[in-house]
């Protein structure tokens, strides 16, 4: 995990690495679009900062980590637009897993839950 191994990387390294995983993943989707699929189906990415191991690596939520989570789920937003754009036919949807996710645990009794 990234934070485990760089608990204390700068904001620029932080950008970078989200930069390498985002150019990644435009990578495969170019591999994936010149294959023939042209409808596309994603989940952005969850808020990390407070997943089971974060908080036990760091007895509470971490921040850094939902920071990175939020600035991945906008860069991944912008680069969709863009290949819709460049790339005929290329349609997407995100499933908004991040917000969803954190409606969950600030509003638990709106889904039957008790928050403790």
């Amino acid at each position: 995990m990234f934070y485990t191994e760089n608990p204390n990387a700068t904001q620029s390294y932080r950008r970078k690495c989200i930069g390498v995983v985002i150019g990644n993943l435009t990578t495969v989707l170019l591999e994936v679009y010149n294959l023939g699929d042209r409808k596309l189906a994603f989940q952005n990415a969850g808020p990390l900062g407070c997943v089971p191991m974060s908080r036990a690596l760091s007895s509470g939520c971490t921040k850094e980590l939902f920071a990175m989570a939020r600035k991945h789920n906008q860069v991944l937003c912008i680069v969709l637009q863009q290949l819709e754009s460049k790339l005929s036919g290329f349609k997407y949807s995100i499933l908004d897993y991040y917000s969803s996710l954190e409606d969950t645990g600030n509003n638990p009794s709106k889904y039957g839950q008790v928050k403790l």
